[in-house]
């Protein structure tokens, strides 16, 4: 279990390396703009998250559509919490009443 948590921590980070490299070399080697380093952070934080998820259940021998309603719920739940923070910076509330 340990080498699974091991690789799948050098997958995230390997994702993380080839989607900075390509938003760098699209932006010609210029930094990459808040908007495009959010959108990194955000998909390497997904694709941890669900290659974590996999390692979990492959260990305890779930059913494999569990598998795949864990990913979406992470999906999800990562999905509002990036909302929540762009709407929060922006000092915009669309929960509170008007």
């Amino acid at each position: 279990m340990l080498i699974n948590l091991i690789v799948g921590g050098a997958f995230a980070l390997i994702f993380l390396l080839l989607t900075w490299l390509r938003g760098r070399r699209s932006r010609r080697g210029l930094a990459l703009k808040s908007l495009r380093l959010r959108l990194v952070l955000y998909g390497v934080g997904f694709v941890a998250g669900e290659v974590y998820l996999m390692v979990l259940f492959a260990d305890l021998n779930w059913p494999r559509i569990f598998l795949f309603v864990a990913i979406a719920s992470w999906g999800v739940l990562l999905g509002a919490g990036a909302w929540y923070r762009d709407h929060r910076r922006r000092g915009e509330s669309y929960l509170a009443p008007k």
